[in-house]
C-alpha cells in the first residue's frame, strides 16, 4: 500500500508534524510505504529519510477563481505524480478549501483521508471528497462528530516516539545547576497566549521561594506575547525564580530532570508533550480543557486545574510542591498509564486499518 501524506507546513517543533513522522516510523511492519509532500525545507529531508519517508516535491493549493489557471496546472501535476508513484491513498493532514491534491485524487478515484478538526461547513466542497477522518481523541473530532460526517470519523489513538524518549531522557546539560535543591517546574511548548503562560506566571508568584519555574520553547526575543510575559515578570517579586529559555533540542531531557511538568493551556486537543511527560514518569499539572481530562485523572495520574483560573492553578502547584510523596505517586501512575495505553505500534496499525477501509469502500462503490 502506497500512502501520500500532505503534511502542510512542516515544523519539527509542532506535534502534528511529528505525528506523521512517527506514523511512518512505527508502520514498518504494516506493509505501508509512505510518501510525503508539503511546504518542507530541504534541510529537513534527512529527518524524513531516517523515518522511512520519501519526499515528493510539490504543494497543494486551495481552490480560488482568481488563480484558476495555476490551480488547474497544480491539479494536472498531482494527477501525474499520483500515477507515477502508484499512490493508493492520499492523506491530507490539514484539509483546506478544495485543495488541488484532493481534487486530483477524486478524479483518479483514490480515497482521501483527512485529519479531523476545524470547522465543519457544507460550503467547503472538500468535505465531500474525504473518505475517512482520523483523530487521536474524541475532542479533536468534536466538530465532525456533530455533523453528517460522524460515520466517517475514526479515533485511532496517540502517536508518540517512545524510542526517542528512551534515547533522549539522559541528562545532557546542567540547566538546573544554579537552583540547588529547589523544586523545579518546567513548561515546554509554544510561547503563545493559548498555552496560558500569563496565568502560569501569576499563579507561580504564590509559591514559596524554594521553587523555580522554567519556560522553555519558542523565541523569547520575538515581538508580541513573549515580550508581554517578560514585561509581566519584571513587575513580579518572583522574577529571579522564573527562567525563560529558547527552544531546545533536549527538551525531553529537561522534562526528565524536572520535579514537575506543567501545561496550563486554555485550549488543547491531546498534546503530545503530556504523553511524553507521562512516559517519563513525571508529576504533571495541567488544565481541564480539551482532551487533557481524558489523558489525566485528577490526583491519580496528575493534577488538573480549572482552565484560565489563577487561583485554581496556584492551588494545584502548592499541592504538588509541598508533597514529595504525592509527586512520586502521581509520576509512577502516569508512567504505568503510558506503558499500558500509549502504544504507537497499535496506533500505526489503526491508521493502516483506516486506509484499508477507505480503499475497500472505494472499490465496492466502483463496482456498483
Amino acid at each position: 500500500m502506497n500512502v501520500l501524506i500532505d503534511i502542510g507546513d512542516f515544523d519539527p517543533k509542532v506535534g502534528a508534524s511529528n505525528d506523521m513522522l512517527d506514523l511512518a516510523h512505527y508502520s514498518k511492519d504494516e506493509d505501508v510505504k509512505f510518501f510525503v509532500t508539503g511546504n518542507i525545507d530541504k534541510t529537513y529531508y534527512p529527518i524524513f529519510k531516517a523515518k522511512g519517508l520519501k519526499v515528493i516535491s510539490g504543494s497543494s493549493i486551495p481552490f480560488s477563481r482568481s488563480v484558476l489557471p495555476i490551480y488547474l496546472f497544480s491539479m494536472l501535476y498531482w494527477l501525474y505524480l499520483l500515477k507515477r508513484y502508484q499512490i493508493d491513498v492520499t492523506h491530507i493532514n490539514y484539509i483546506s478549501w478544495g485543495p488541488s491534491l484532493a481534487f486530483a485524487s477524486k478524479l483518479l478515484k483514490l480515497p482521501v483521508i483527512a485529519r479531523a478538526g476545524g470547522e465543519y461547513t457544507l460550503k467547503n466542497k472538500s468535505v465531500r471528497w474525504v473518505s475517512q477522518y482520523v483523530a487521536n481523541c474524541l475532542e479533536q473530532a468534536s466538530n465532525q462528530l456533530q455533523s453528517p460526517l460522524k460515520s466517517r470519523v475514526n479515533v485511532v489513538g496517540d502517536l508518540v516516539d517512545i524510542d526517542r524518549i528512551a534515547r533522549d531522557r539522559v541528562k545532557r546539560s546542567d540547566v538546573f545547576a544554579d537552583t540547588g535543591k529547589a523544586i523545579n517546574i518546567v513548561y515546554v511548548g509554544q510561547i503563545s497566549e493559548r498555552k496560558g503562560l500569563h496565568i502560569l506566571v501569576k499563579a507561580f508568584q504564590e509559591l514559596s521561594s524554594d521553587t523555580h519555574l522554567y519556560l522553555v520553547g519558542g523565541d523569547w526575543q520575538a515581538a508580541g506575547f513573549p515580550q508581554e510575559i517578560k514585561s509581566m515578570l519584571d513587575k513580579l517579586k518572583c522574577k529571579n525564580r522564573v527562567h525563560v529559555i529558547n527552544h531546545r533540542t533536549d527538551a525531553v531531557s529537561l522534562i526528565n530532570q524536572s520535579d514537575i511538568f506543567i501545561l496550563p493551556s486554555l485550549s488543547e486537543a491531546r498534546p503530545r508533550v503530556i504523553l511524553e511527560a507521562m512516559s517519563l514518569g513525571k508529576c504533571i499539572i495541567s488544565t481541564k480543557v480539551g482532551g487533557i481530562p481524558d489523558m489525566i485523572t485528577h490526583r491519580e495520574t496528575g493534577l488538573l486545574a480549572e482552565g484560565n483560573n489563577v487561583a485554581s492553578l496556584a492551588q494545584q502547584m502548592q499541592l504538588a510542591t509541598s508533597d514529595g510523596v504525592l509527586r512520586k505517586a502521581l509520576g509512577d501512575k502516569a508512567a504505568a498509564f503510558a506503558e499500558t495505553n500509549l502504544s504507537p505500534v497499535k496506533t500505526a496499525s489503526n491508521y493502516r486499518k483506516v486506509y484499508q477501509k477507505a480503499i475497500n469502500e472505494m472499490t465496492n462503490h466502483a463496482k456498483k
